[in-house]
């Protein structure tokens, strides 16, 4: 077997995520996935997901047990859907980001309580996806291109992908 996490990546690219924000404007951000993230990332480009591999705190890891019957293997997967929302200083404030953004969790976890890996396959198990209001996300890392969005942090579990 092959780990099939290629193929949870974009089901998960697939996953429309639309809200209404503040105003009762209807958004559906833009997403980038690993093989389309810029360098940078401009105003005019928010509000975007960027569906990234890794995050500052979070990381892939790997479990190997050898059993009498033979290798099992469970590789934890964790992997982040970063919403960028806006830069800091934009918009009418703590106010109109704060409904925003909750309106924002509301609908992505919505859509991934109807997302279906079943046809992918039944080895990944979702353990957790984790939504965190980010008011300090530096893009790129250490910039002063500073936004505030949203991390939804996915905890996946593939089970004997080996």
């Amino acid at each position: 077997m092959t780990s099939n996490i290629i193929a949870i990546y974009n089901a998960i690219e697939g996953m429309g995520v639309t809200f209404t924000d503040n105003a009762g404007a209807s958004i559906t951000p833009t997403i980038y996935d690993r093989d389309e993230l810029e360098s940078s990332l401009q105003a005019s480009a928010t509000p975007a997901r960027l569906l990234l591999p890794y995050s500052d705190a979070q990381a892939v890891t790997a479990t190997m047990a050898d059993f009498v019957i033979g290798n099992t293997s469970t590789i934890t997967w964790t992997l982040i859907d970063r919403f960028v929302w806006r830069p800091i200083g934009h918009g009418a404030g703590l106010r109109d980001a704060a409904v925003s953004l909750t309106n924002y969790i509301g609908a992505y976890m919505d859509a991934v309580i109807a997302l279906d890996f079943s046809g992918i396959t039944d080895l990944i198990t979702v353990e957790s996806v984790t939504c965190n209001v980010n008011d300090f996300m530096s893009i790129p890392a250490g910039t002063d291109n500073v936004y505030v969005g949203v991390d939804a942090i996915w905890t996946l579990l593939e089970d004997d992908p080996i």
